[in-house]
């Protein structure tokens, strides 16, 4: 999938601070328990990260309804089939369940990079505008906010 230049940066970003130790176990808890979108949660750090600033409260709201309809249809589509065969291939002789799972887990994270790229796309009016010693802080400060 070619991308913007953007895109490619928050998807980079995404992975290594997804792979960071501990990273991944509370995003999930807060994607599972409280909802939040994983994607816009990094994408907010991102933004902070990459010197584009605080976002306000509208600016949050606007970035979470631009991921709205790739997250409602396909991701959690995706990602509701992918946690139900987990369960029922288990215990089954089934190697053609455990393909199709890797198969649905390798889409799923397809359609989120396809959900990255609108968010980039979503921020990518804003311009770097803060000092490197400021990124830090507007990134926790964004994803904090949400």
């Amino acid at each position: 999938m070619a991308t913007a230049p953007d895109a490619d940066g928050l998807w980079r970003f995404s992975l290594a601070v997804y792979a960071a130790p501990g990273v991944a176990a509370h995003l999930l808890d807060l994607q599972d328990r409280c909802g939040a979108d994983v994607n816009v949660a990094l994408a907010l750090a991102w933004a902070g990260a990459s010197g584009r600033g605080r976002l306000d409260a509208c600016d949050i709201a606007r970035l979470d309804r631009s991921a709205a309809p790739l997250r409602d249809n396909v991701v959690g589509a995706l990602r509701t089939a992918r946690r139900w065969l987990k369960p029922y291939a288990q215990g089954r002789e089934a190697p053609h369940l455990a393909r199709l799972r890797a198969g649905i887990k390798e889409l799923e994270i397809e359609a989120e990079r396809c959900v990255q790229a609108t968010l980039a796309a979503a921020l990518a009016a804003r311009g770097a505008r803060d000092a490197p010693d400021r990124r830090l802080e507007a990134a926790l400060a964004n994803v904090d906010a949400y």
